[in-house]
C-alpha cells in the first residue's frame, strides 16, 4: 500500500508563519525574509511528512494565506483594481487577502466564503471582463525544484511521454537549471541509457538511489541491480 497525504498544515508548529506575516504587514521584516522563513518550513514540514513514512510527499500546498487565492493568482484572475496599485506581486497577492491602504491606493479585501459546513473561509476569485485566464507564475514548478533540491544529487529525465502536448514551457531541462539555481548538484539526460551510466560511475558502496515517477522510469532501478 502506498501512502499520501493532500496537504500539510503551513502555519508551523509554533504558528511561525502567522507572526512572520504579521511581522512583514508591520514592515518589521522584508519580503526576502518572508520568503525565506516560508522555505524554512517548506523544509520542516517535508521532512516531518518523510518521518512519519509517507511514501509520497506533497508539494505545492503552501500558501502565505489561501490556495483558492493562490490559484487565481496562478491562472492570472487578478481584478483590476488591485494591478492598478503596482504594488510587487506578493503585497498584491496580499492586498487582494487582506486589503490596502497606503500610498497607492485605498481597496477592500476580496469576499470570502464559507467551506461548506466548515470552519474554513477560502477568497472568492473575481473575473473581469477583460480578465485573460493563463498561466501566470510558476508557484507549483518552483516549490517541486525546492523539494528536489533538498537531495544530495538529482538526475532527472524528460518528463512522463503520456502527458498532454507542452505548451508551458516546463521541461526537465529547466527544472535542472532551476535545482542548480538552489545550490545541488543535478543533470538531465534525454535517455534511461546516458542515466544508467552516469548512476554506474558516480554511486558508490553505501549510497541511497532513489528512483521515482510515471510509467517505466522504474526500469532504470532495476536495470541497475543487474
Amino acid at each position: 500500500m502506498t501512502t499520501t497525504i493532500i496537504g500539510y498544515p503551513r502555519i508551523g508548529e509554533h504558528r511561525e508563519l502567522k507572526f512572520a506575516t504579521q511581522k512583514y504587514f508591520k514592515h518589521q521584516i522584508t519580503a526576502q525574509d518572508l520568503q525565506e522563513k516560508a522555505k524554512a518550513l517548506r523544509k520542516a514540514h517535508w521532512e516531518t511528512i518523510q518521518a512519519a513514512g509517507i511514501d509520497q510527499i506533497p508539494t505545492g500546498d503552501f500558501s502565505f494565506f489561501d490556495n483558492t487565492l493562490d490559484v487565481a493568482n496562478l491562472l492570472n484572475i487578478v481584478p483590476k483594481r488591485y494591478q492598478d496599485l503596482n504594488l510587487s506581486p506578493l503585497d498584491t497577492y496580499f492586498a487582494q487577502a487582506r486589503g490596502y491602504q497606503g500610498e497607492a491606493g485605498d481597496v477592500k479585501a476580496l469576499a470570502m466564503k464559507k467551506w461548506f459546513n466548515t470552519n474554513y473561509h477560502y477568497m472568492v476569485p473575481e473575473i473581469d471582463d477583460n480578465t485573460e485566464i493563463k498561466l501566470a507564475g510558476t508557484k507549483p514548478f518552483d516549490e517541486f525544484a525546492e523539494a528536489l533540491s533538498l537531495a544530495d544529487h538529482v538526475v532527472l529525465a524528460d518528463i512522463y511521454a503520456a502527458r498532454e502536448t507542452d505548451t508551458l514551457g516546463m521541461s526537465s531541462a529547466a527544472l535542472t537549471e532551476k535545482i542548480k539555481e538552489l545550490g545541488t548538484d543535478a543533470y538531465y539526460f534525454p535517455s534511461f541509457e546516458e542515466i544508467e551510466n552516469f548512476v554506474s560511475e558516480k554511486c558508490i558502496h553505501g549510497d541511497l538511489l532513489i528512483t521515482m515517477g510515471a510509467g517505466d522510469v522504474v526500469n532504470i532501478g532495476e536495470a541497475l541491480l543487474k
